[in-house]
């Protein structure tokens, strides 16, 4: 899901994208973490705006990675083999606790 808000000369700028990343194992367990990107139309170069039907998958993408630190992208990716792990064992090694939350420490 993306949502747009319009400013001078600018109509339709994403300012919100939701999104999910996968992992799945050999034997077709998956994990999936839901994720938002968060963009602001103060950032938009009216010169270089692309609209909105325009756009490609690819475009999106990278708009996406470049809000995710390598960090997030490790948490991320441990969350995923976490609900990997509980759907094989019934549990899980990793543990999200208030004091190990990926924000805390960007």
């Amino acid at each position: 899901m993306m949502h747009m808000k319009s400013d001078v000369g600018i109509d339709d700028a994403i300012v919100e994208v939701h999104w999910s990343k996968h992992g799945k194992t050999e034997d077709g367990i998956i994990g999936r973490y839901p994720g938002m990107s968060k963009f602001s139309i103060k950032d938009v170069d009216p010169n270089n705006f692309i609209p909105v039907k325009e756009l490609s998958k690819e475009q999106v993408l990278t708009w996406i990675q470049n809000t995710i630190t390598i960090k997030i992208m490790k948490h991320i990716d441990t969350q995923i083999q976490g609900y990997i792990d509980f759907q094989i064992n019934g549990t899980t090694d990793k543990t999200l606790t208030y004091d190990n939350l990926p924000w805390d420490n960007t």
